[in-house]
């Protein structure tokens, strides 16, 4: 993030990829886990938000519709849990922001 803050933005995009790659091992080792699960959707978000910065708006939404498919997930494993709720609200606001 302190990358991205700087406006560094290829190597915040490298380091988010890295964390992806990380946060998918670990989502894959444990799909009933929600919070690594979420943590999947986090770090795709980090991406979307590198690459709307980047003025890349085809790859920002693919990393959008990725974590929403994940927080959709996520609230099915907790669909009490108000807080994945919002981040599930967060993704769809994205999403249509940038479809419009």
């Amino acid at each position: 993030e302190v990358l991205e803050a700087q406006g560094k933005l290829p190597e915040a995009l490298k380091s988010f990829h890295e964390g992806l790659a990380i946060t998918e091992r670990l989502a894959r080792s444990d799909p009933a886990n929600a919070d690594w699960q979420r943590g999947l959707a986090v770090s795709n978000a980090h991406l979307a938000d590198v690459y709307r910065r980047s003025d890349d708006r085809d790859k920002a939404l693919a990393a959008l519709r990725q974590g929403q498919s994940v927080m959709k997930k996520v609230v099915k494993l907790s669909p009490n849990n108000a807080g994945w709720e919002k981040d599930l609200g967060w993704f769809n606001e994205q999403i249509e922001s940038l479809t419009k």
